[in-house]
């Protein structure tokens, strides 16, 4: 087993190491995921774990009871995620379990439940985002942390995959930590994980420090300032005509805020309409737009949880990893007819392969 890099270990090799060997107790699953429980550094713990593959709507199900659990019992959640991205298909029901997933992981975050991300060789899209909402994530050298799946990378040039492995991820993400592709290398990174504090609070002055290092990272090429979303009244407006980027995320989680505080009783609706995300140059996949999505979503749910009441409508498209961001944050959600939800409509550009601009309901990222 120590000749065995983490990346290309089995689901049982992975466990076995990260787990010690100890003796654990296997959790109910009606998916894929292996849900078990048992002691590790001292400490009580439950791991999810994904097998190399798609995750799908029984994936989403599974994870959300162990997120329910821990958050009932506060028992640390260790999340080994290794994915081929989202699986399409269930049209609306697929869409639906990844915000419900995703709200459940806010919520988690918000109550201060303990999570580790455990990431392998595939982290694109929805795990990726996943992946940012836990507090801290360990992965490797050869992880790919992407917004795109694997399947619009096959002809992607070296200095393009350079861009979203893992070294320069962890260089800008405090929240990351790089080891070696070695099992006992992520065991070890594990355990000094339980041996330190868990969860930070989530309040409006730590959100305002995120969001202040978030804005420093983006290039001054890659902000909206003038085309961004705007704040009318009790409406915020996202019809940008183009597609979303990292800076639009920080504008929105701003004027959100800034609505909460100059109006407390009436809802906010939020209106968008964006047809896709912007993925044609480095500029929102650079600082990883995935990060900017969470931070976006996390302050949106805070408000939602103090009771301000939150509205999605989606006009006539929004790129599937911001309808999971939005649609987890707001508690009601309402889709124009002829509303759709857009895959990578720009990925080829960035990626070197086809894509369609617009894939209906059912495309999940």
């Amino acid at each position: 087993m120590k000749n065995k890099t983490f990346s290309r270990a089995t689901l049982s090799q992975r466990l076995a190491a990260v787990s010690g060997g100890g003796l654990w107790r296997t959790l109910p699953a009606d998916s894929s995921l292996c849900l078990v429980e048992g002691r590790l550094a001292g400490c009580k713990v439950m791991l999810v774990a994904s097998k190399p593959g798609s995750f799908g709507v029984d994936e989403c199900a599974d994870l959300q009871w162990a997120l329910q659990r821990g958050r009932a019992t506060g028992v640390p959640l260790l999340l080994l995620i290794d994915s081929a991205g989202a699986q399409s298909g269930g049209e609306i029901q697929a869409q639906g379990s990844l915000c419900a997933l995703l709200r459940e992981m806010l919520d988690a975050r918000l109550a201060e439940l303990p999570m580790l991300a455990v990431l392998g060789s595939q982290v694109p899209g929805a795990a990726n985002m996943l992946a940012s909402a836990a507090q801290q994530c360990i992965y490797s050298q050869h992880t790919l942390l992407a917004m795109p799946g694997p399947r619009r990378r096959p002809s992607a040039p070296q200095s393009t995959l350079n861009r979203i492995l893992a070294p320069c991820r962890a260089a800008i993400n405090d929240a990351g930590r790089l080891t070696e592709d070695d099992l006992d290398a992520y065991a070890n990174a594990v355990r000094d994980w339980l041996a330190r504090p868990f969860a930070a609070s989530v309040t409006p002055d730590t959100l305002r420090q995120e969001r202040q290092h978030l804005s420093q990272r983006l290039p001054a090429a890659g902000t909206h300032a003038l085309d961004g979303p705007v704040l009318e009244g009790d409406t915020l407006r996202c019809m940008l005509g183009r597609p979303f980027g990292a800076a639009d995320a920080i504008a929105l989680a701003e004027l959100a805020e800034s609505a909460c505080v100059t109006s407390r009783a009436k809802p906010l609706t939020i209106v968008v309409d964006s047809n896709g995300q912007d993925m044609s140059s480095p500029h929102d996949e650079d600082p990883d737009l995935a990060q900017y999505l969470i931070h976006m979503a996390l302050s949106l749910r805070r408000l939602a949880r103090a009771g301000r009441q939150l509205r999605l409508t989606v006009k006539n498209g929004i790129a599937a990893s911001l309808y999971m961001a939005l649609g987890a944050a707001a508690p009601t959600v309402e889709i124009a007819p002829g509303a759709v939800i857009c895959t990578s409509s720009s990925a080829s550009a960035l990626f070197g392969s086809p894509a369609e601009a617009r894939n209906g309901l059912g495309a999940v990222m």
